[in-house]
């Protein structure tokens, strides 16, 4: 199970919970990328008003914190290892910008059954798609936690579909989310 974009770790929580009703011994690995640092600065053009306003008009599209929705690394791993109790040796943090990590570490993770990706803009979602999606197990899901709120993660998203040479379908979740299945090919 791949998370890209942690905050708290609420959503990979979930994850690693029903994981753990459902398998004696867990054996899912969680990778888990974040900066840890909060979002980066949205580029005005691909990702629109609302980005700009919520990094407080900053919209360089640089890789420096907007200090907005930071959350260090200890609030995840107090939620995944001390609450929840997800074996420690199956969880990797990955901790740096997108454009960084992803291209590094991906290679890194086998075949992923569950792909989160909380990006926000453009660039962070493109990326993430990219380098991840090509891991995707057949019939695995892909979850877009801001497709529907934020501009420039709809028009990563739907850039990326559109060259894939099977159609796909997304699902909405709510306002924001969507989600789908990797078809077999």
């Amino acid at each position: 199970m791949v998370e890209c974009g942690v905050w708290k770790g609420g959503a990979v929580g979930l994850s690693a919970l029903a994981h753990l009703a459902s398998a004696a011994p867990p054996r899912r690995h969680l990778h888990l990328f974040d900066s840890f640092n909060g979002l980066p600065e949205p580029d005005e053009e691909l990702d629109g008003h609302k980005a700009v306003q919520l990094s407080n008009g900053r919209a360089s599209g640089r890789l420096q914190s907007t200090n907005v929705l930071v959350a260090g690394i200890e609030d995840s791993k107090t939620l995944l290892e001390s609450i929840i109790g997800y074996p420690k040796e199956l969880i990797h943090y990955h901790r740096g910008w997108f454009q960084d990590t992803i291209p590094r570490d991906a290679n890194t993770i086998g075949a992923i059954a569950l792909l989160r990706m909380d990006g926000d803009w453009y660039e962070s979602t493109a990326i993430c798609i990219k380098y991840l999606y090509p891991k995707v197990a057949k019939n695995g899901i892909v979850v877009i936690d801001d497709y529907g709120h934020f501009e420039g993660c709809r028009r990563a998203i739907d850039e990326f579909l559109a060259k894939e040479a099977c159609p796909i379908f997304l699902n909405h979740v709510d306002y924001a989310c969507r989600y789908f299945i990797k078809p077999e090919r």
